[in-house]
């Protein structure tokens, strides 16, 4: 509970710093099918990874490469050594996806995961009505 605190502490402070100097996080939208792999690369600051629902399960490919930490939705990923390396194996809604973790100096702080299959759909409200 404590540790959790903390993160969401840190992550508000960096977006409260963000908004007051004017400078902008870094962050990044991936949409995803399922027979792709995707690249994320890691900032040595550590990067958020947000998913549409709460992972059911999360699994490593080398547990040690990275420290994880979990707030609702998110997974907050911290190299644990330079040029950290990994496959992280995500389980959410019944379906697998692939990431290849990789540590970088020019990484994004914000990755935000998508369904391709559901951007796609639109709900009946947003669809023309022909009159």
């Amino acid at each position: 509970m404590k540790n959790t605190l903390i993160v969401i502490f840190i992550i508000v402070s960096c977006l409260s710093f963000a908004s007051q100097t004017g400078t902008l996080i870094k962050s990044k939208k991936l949409y995803l099918r399922d027979n792709t792999t995707a690249v994320i690369y890691i900032s040595y600051n550590g990067t958020a990874v947000s998913f549409p629902v709460k992972p059911e399960k999360i699994s490593f490919g080398n547990k040690n490469a990275f420290g994880v930490e979990f707030v609702g939705d998110d997974v907050i990923l911290s190299p644990m050594k330079p040029k950290a390396k990994t496959h992280m194996f995500v389980y959410l809604d019944g379906r697998r996806r692939v990431f290849d973790l990789r540590s970088s100096r020019k990484a994004y702080s914000l990755v935000q995961v998508f369904d391709q299959r559901e951007s796609l759909i639109r709900p009946k409200m947003l669809r023309k009505r022909k009159r």
